[in-house]
């Protein structure tokens, strides 16, 4: 029999994701070499913006935790116009619907995708977050 769960309920954190789907962190710096080849170089402008942007999310996550409003509006709204993904050839959407189906057992996870952006064949996703433990932006 198929189980159906909620996301939010059976994957809490970081540590649940890695374990569920035998997924590993990694800093070697050939994974995904393919995003990483003729990329530009970060302007000034650009990095002083980055740095803006860590800063604000690090003073007021030092005040309280945050919402999901606030880190839409401090972190993935202001990242986003500044990668131009709000821009043409991408579309913007929130709040979409996901289902996924884990193939070792019998079972269906449901839940929402707060944030996706779709260009032809590369998507970019955001996964709900509910608390906030880090900050960080490769340069």
């Amino acid at each position: 029999m198929v189980q159906t769960s909620p996301i939010f309920t059976t994957i809490c954190t970081l540590g649940d994701l890695e374990q569920r789907f035998k997924l590993s962190p990694t800093d070697n710096d050939l994974f995904f070499q393919e995003w990483q080849q003729d990329l530009p170089k970060l302007t000034a402008e650009e990095k002083e913006k980055l740095d803006e942007i860590q800063r604000r999310f690090l003073r007021h996550r030092k005040r309280s935790p945050l919402t999901e409003g606030a880190i839409n509006q401090l972190l993935i709204g202001p990242l986003l116009a500044l990668a131009g993904l709000y821009d043409e050839p991408f579309y913007f959407t929130t709040e979409s619907s996901v289902k996924v189906e884990v193939e070792d057992k019998d079972e269906i996870l449901r839940g929402r995708i707060d944030t996706l952006i779709i260009a032809q064949q590369l998507w970019v996703l955001l996964i709900e977050s509910k608390s906030t433990i880090a900050f960080s932006v490769l340069q």
